[in-house]
């Protein structure tokens, strides 16, 4: 597998997540995908690694957040993996699936949950996610199919 792979690790401080961001739409920018498609994944590691942040080691700093991208000619795919608390087998399908469930939506819009979202929003935005235990870690997998014929751009009529 001669796949590009590139990892790196940030310490558990929500003021990394940027540079998440940051260098995943650097390396992102060298690929077939187009610029919202780069934009929306890159959103949903964002979020993976900030719920890592919050919700495996609690807001506690210091922790080990490791990224491993791998891009191939037909995906991008980035792995989160962490050290803490194990995800609650809800949050796995939330996650992992399309259906997207409003806990106690209340009567109006403005009754709506104002987190909560992260899980739901990830699965949207990707096209697969997979979570797994390995050697006592967690591991988010998160894959952008690069659909080569609907993301370059058409030629000029004319």
């Amino acid at each position: 597998m001669n796949e590009p792979q590139i990892e790196f690790t940030i310490k558990s401080d929500l003021s990394l997540v940027a540079f998440v961001g940051r260098a995943l739409s650097a390396l992102l920018a060298g690929t077939a995908l187009e610029p919202h498609r780069i934009a929306t994944f890159e959103l949903a590691v964002v979020e993976v690694v900030t719920n890592v942040i919050e919700h495996a080691y609690q807001n506690q700093a210091g922790h080990k957040v490791e990224i491993c991208v791998c891009l191939g000619s037909d995906s991008a795919e980035v792995q989160v993996r962490d050290f803490g608390k194990k995800l609650d087998p809800d949050v796995v399908e939330r996650y992992t699936s399309d259906h997207v469930e409003v806990q106690n939506p209340g009567d109006s819009i403005s009754d709506l949950p104002v987190s909560g979202w992260g899980a739901s929003l990830v699965a949207k935005l990707c096209d697969e996610v997979r979570y797994d235990q390995i050697d006592g870690a967690n591991v988010l997998t998160l894959v952008c199919f690069i659909d080569c014929a609907s993301d370059q751009a058409l030629p000029n009529a004319g």
